[in-house]
């Protein structure tokens, strides 16, 4: 697996001791890089922080602001090329594509096949964007000889990505064209960047949609072909995963924060979704 960490020495120490063990890596550039190359065995996503670049991928220019995200797989070639005088910052989180594929199994069967040829740019959330910047922030703390923890914090950001990739993938709220969304969808996606989110249940859905239940499973089915009870429980699932990645919270308390009333319940949501019990795909990350 190649690195070029020129803008992190803490990073290349940590690739050049432990190159064996890594499955995640990052760097922040600042810079542009204008060389057409490949990523053989890994896949990279990236959030553009600051400033306005061209990704030019498999020789088709693609324009990225500030605020979006973008990702390249090993089928990809591409360079990246400043636009303008602005300050340029972002951040590559590298991950082997074999950690790519097991993360997305935990999604669905077939979410591996359908990032392979998702749309590669994206509008990223800021709530999402704080999340990340935090992550590497933890990262750039650890000792050097920390690889258990840098590996976890950084396959948590990737599922970061990945979340919201696949939230994209079976059309929840498209944050590309949310001003085109009916405005019920508009109404539910700011509920859902608010912490208690996670301890709703669908008579609260009526409520702050003001949806009979019938009316909201039919809109709920024809826009994201799923029911409102099981949109809350995989939003809820979701969370937890990320929890369980990037914590060192007790699965028991994961389950209570994420909304479920006992463990034994929680468990048996998390094993029907993605065939491992939460504290499996915990060792396992």
């Amino acid at each position: 697996m190649k690195y070029g960490f020129e803008n992190d020495n803490l990073t290349t120490k940590r690739v050049e001791k432990f190159i064996d063990k890594i499955s995640f890596s990052y760097h922040i550039n600042t810079f542009d890089y204008p060389t057409v190359h490949g990523h053989y065995d890994y896949w990279e996503f990236t959030l553009l922080t600051d400033g306005k670049l061209n990704n030019v991928l498999n020789d088709k220019q693609i324009p990225v602001n500030a605020g979006q995200i973008f990702f390249s797989t090993t089928d990809d070639t591409h360079c990246l090329k400043k636009v303008g005088g602005e300050k340029l910052r972002y951040i590559n989180v590298i991950a082997r594509e074999e950690s790519v594929k097991n993360l997305a199994s935990s999604f669905s069967p077939d979410f591996f096949d359908k990032l392979k040829n998702m749309t590669r740019k994206h509008t990223f959330p800021n709530e999402l964007i704080t999340q990340i910047n935090e992550i590497i922030h933890q990262v750039l703390l650890l000792s050097d000889d920390a690889m258990e923890e840098y590996n976890g914090l950084l396959c948590g950001a990737v599922m970061i990505f990945m979340q919201f990739l696949y939230r994209k993938s079976v059309d929840y709220i498209d944050y590309d064209k949310q001003s085109e969304q009916p405005e019920w969808v508009q109404k539910l996606n700011k509920e859902m960047k608010k912490t208690d989110f996670l301890s709703y249940n669908v008579a609260d859905l009526c409520t702050i949609l003001h949806y009979s239940r019938m009316q909201l499973s039919r809109i709920f089915h024809n826009k994201f072909n799923t029911t409102p009870h099981k949109f809350l429980i995989d939003y809820k699932l979701r969370y937890a995963q990320n929890l369980l990645i990037t914590t060192d919270m007790k699965v028991i308390d994961i389950a209570e924060f994420v909304g479920f009333t006992n463990l034994a319940s929680f468990n048996t949501y998390f094993k029907n979704a993605y065939g491992i019990t939460p504290g499996r795909f915990r060792k396992n990350a």
